[in-house]
């Protein structure tokens, strides 16, 4: 399948897991589906075929609460069954409304706000360190970047000279039950994160 196949099928899967289990956050799911599908679809891009490959590209999801989204790439990427999948809810299940990681593929448990981005950080320094070839991509919200622990760690990064880390940021505008902007206005985005490195 190619990307646009692979979005299409991520938007089919989460709105299924998501009427199944009668949870909610499904906007700020369908809104990375594109983005997702690129990322597995494309090895120059992101190098990710087994959960297990210590060699593999990190992916962590700083919205966690658009998990199906992530569950739904990962079964497409065969790191499980659509029968594991559909147990998305369900008590017991390790596929929680947040993202678990307990689920192969995904790096670290997300649900807080602000919290991915310095992890991201951490595993990005940590391959520079150790000499590793393998990159960090973490997807945020743009609401969360209002998260002051999500700005120390751009300043990180920066001071750090991560060029193994990838910040996507997922600006759909929407925060809760209101906009981004109606809550705390964050543009010009572009020129806060260039004055931050």
């Amino acid at each position: 399948m190619n990307s646009i196949e692979v979005a299409l099928k991520i938007r089919e899967l989460s709105l299924k897991l998501v009427h199944k289990a009668k949870a909610s956050h499904i906007a700020s799911a369908l809104s990375i589906a594109d983005l997702l599908a690129v990322l597995i679809t494309n090895n120059e891009i992101m190098r990710f075929h087994s959960p297990t490959d210590l060699k593999r590209d990190r992916l962590l999801l700083s919205k966690g609460h658009a998990c199906v989204s992530l569950y739904s790439a990962l079964h497409i990427k065969g790191f499980f069954t659509q029968e594991a999948l559909f147990t998305y809810g369900d008590d017991y299940s390790v596929f929680m409304n947040h993202a678990s990681h307990f689920v192969p593929g995904v790096e670290f448990s997300t649900g807080a706000l602000g919290h991915a981005l310095p992890i991201a950080c951490g595993k990005a320094l940590s391959a520079k360190i150790t000499d590793q070839s393998w990159h960090t991509f973490v997807i945020m919200s743009d609401g969360e970047l209002q998260e002051g622990s999500n700005w120390e760690a751009i300043l990180f990064s920066s001071h750090f000279k991560l060029n193994n880390l990838t910040i996507c940021i997922d600006y759909n505008n929407m925060e809760s039950l209101t906009s981004v902007e109606d809550t705390l206005y964050l543009k010009p985005l572009d020129n806060k994160l260039k004055a931050f490195g």
